[in-house]
């Protein structure tokens, strides 16, 4: 989309979740990365739940990226500081940053 800061709403909080740790990004579990903005308004519970297209992720990180400490992982953009915090929190746990450099595996499951 062309210009999307003209169509969409801003979110007031959009602080940067940034590394606890230098290393290699091993894994990021894609199910948590999408539910960590459910509770926000980014997604529906239920189909009748009313989205807030000002809530998301940006700038993500990706598997395989060199990261340093205090280095932006994502920016997380959220209606206040108490749902930017839970979000923060669920992305720490889903993003695994370790020492593996070399041979990613290009799928992690088999179902």
């Amino acid at each position: 989309m062309e210009y999307p800061l003209k169509h969409l709403q801003v979110a007031p909080v959009s602080p940067r979740l940034t590394a606890l740790a230098s290393g290699c990004v091993e894994f990021i579990d894609i199910r948590a990365r999408g539910m960590c903005m459910v509770r926000p308004g980014g997604g529906r519970v239920q189909s009748g739940n009313k989205l807030d297209y000002s809530v998301g992720l940006s700038r993500l990180c990706s598997v395989g990226d060199m990261v340093t400490l205090d280095q932006p992982l994502t920016t997380i953009h959220a209606a206040n500081e108490a749902d930017w915090d839970a979000a923060a929190a669920e992305l720490l746990s889903a993003i695994k940053i370790g020492r593996l450099t070399d041979r990613l595996p290009a799928v992690y499951e088999k179902y």
